[in-house]
């Protein structure tokens, strides 16, 4: 399904982006409105795993966490003892951004403005995270990426954080992002 198909990304900046990057000399055109929407993966157990947006290959088969760092990640899981079909994963966001440059990113500025980044952040965490989040009653929430951990815990400093027992709390997020219940 496209973003623009998908109720929840109704009226979304980032439905309105169009841009053009080059990468390994190829000129790629982005629209917003023609990338497919990567919905939340349902595992079995009351682990979550919260990634931050699709990459390449995630856009091409609607499905968070296949590319390479989603392969990197199941690898971990799976010394851990966890297997992908136990996890339910999500992206902070569900669509690609161009070139892998997350919204609220200062390299973003060139496709998207600050203040339409951030109401797109907003309205995929109310619309699409939020409810995952109050789903179910998780035993563990894992974090993957800095925006992951900005969106969840207004915290930064990624590698700070790694490993830490972290609270995340939605009535909180909820405040900080203007969200009403």
């Amino acid at each position: 399904m496209k973003v623009s198909e998908n109720p929840g990304c109704q009226g979304c900046p980032m439905l309105k982006v169009d841009f053009t990057y080059e990468k390994a000399g190829k000129k790629i055109h982005h629209v917003g409105a023609d990338q497919n929407f990567v919905p939340v993966k349902i595992g079995t157990s009351l682990r979550l795993s919260v990634w931050e947006a699709p990459g390449e290959q995630e856009g091409i088969q609607c499905e968070p966490a296949v590319g390479a760092a989603g392969k990197f990640g199941d690898s971990l899981y799976r010394k851990a003892g966890v297997t992908r079909d136990e996890l339910t994963i999500i992206n902070t966001i569900q669509c690609r951004p161009p070139n892998n440059v997350y919204p609220t990113d200062a390299a973003a500025r060139k496709y998207i403005s600050k203040q339409d980044a951030e109401i797109a952040v907003c309205q995929c965490y109310r619309n699409h995270v939020r409810p995952v989040l109050l789903s179910r009653p998780w035993t563990r929430l894992d974090i993957l990426g800095s925006h992951a951990l900005k969106l969840l815990t207004n915290l930064s400093d990624i590698m700070k954080w790694r490993g830490s027992p972290l609270e995340v709390n939605t009535d909180e997020i909820d405040r900080r992002l203007g969200v009403k219940s």
